[in-house]
């Protein structure tokens, strides 16, 4: 019997399963390609990819609203008291861009550390149980 081979093939059947339940789990295409990000103000309804800065999502419909009110003069914005640029800001105060990035790091480092970790821990008891072996003398 080949213990060796044996937690080895244990191993990495372990460590196959994991990496299947955390890329299920995960769901890596939503995290990774997210759907846009829908925002409703003043009864318009805009879309924005969800990996766009805030920054940019607030200058872009600062912009349009601009733009329609000076297109329709009596519109929704005459019943709001501040102006454009706190009405967006409102809309966008809970607003977070996905990180892409950060995301595939996260699905990586889930999927992959703690096998990783499991073979690590496995070959350090394998090292300090082969130093409990008694030495045959060969008399000579």
């Amino acid at each position: 019997m080949n213990w060796k081979l044996g937690f080895w093939r244990i191993w990495l059947v372990v460590s196959l399963i994991w990496m299947i339940c955390v890329v299920l789990i995960s769901n890596p295409i939503s995290t990774l390609f997210p759907k846009p990000i829908h925002f409703q103000i003043w009864g318009y309804d805009t879309e924005f990819p969800a990996d766009l800065p805030k920054q940019e999502v607030n200058k872009a419909l600062v912009e349009f609203l601009a733009h329609e009110r000076s297109n329709k003069p009596n519109g929704p914005w005459l019943q709001y008291q501040g102006g454009i640029e706190q009405k967006v800001e409102e809309t966008l105060q809970n607003y977070q861009p996905v990180d892409r990035l950060r995301a595939a790091i996260v699905l990586v480092v889930t999927a992959f550390a703690p096998p990783l970790f499991l073979l690590i821990f496995g070959l350090a008891i394998a090292w300090i149980t082969s130093g409990f072996k008694s030495v045959k003398k060969l008399d000579i």
